[in-house]
């Protein structure tokens, strides 16, 4: 994920996760890479209307300031969300079976 391609003010926010995980010396700092999407790291997602989605290898940052939540991946990039009457969990799995159970 290119930083540029987020509105500026997610640019903001995601400057401060990188300083708070990281600190304000971090070479990559305000962008993501790899690392910051462990594998057994998903994100569980409940809209106002009962549908759901659930997004692996992501993690979520709220923004009480903008209403809106934010779910970045590794693979699908970042989807910015309503925060109003929704509900979010981050969800660590700790065993998944990539194979058929048949």
């Amino acid at each position: 994920m290119r930083k540029t391609d987020l509105p500026l003010r997610w640019r903001e926010l995601i400057e401060r996760f990188t300083d708070e995980r990281y600190g304000p010396d971090y070479k990559h700092r305000g962008s993501l890479g790899a690392s910051d999407f462990p594998a057994n790291a998903h994100v569980s997602v409940e809209f106002p209307d009962g549908s759901e989605a659930t997004f692996r290898y992501a993690f979520f940052i709220e923004a009480p300031e903008y209403e809106e939540v934010a779910v970045f991946t590794e693979h699908c990039g970042y989807h910015i969300f309503p925060a109003v009457d929704l509900r979010i969990e981050q969800i660590e799995v700790k065993w998944e079976h990539a194979g058929d159970d048949s």
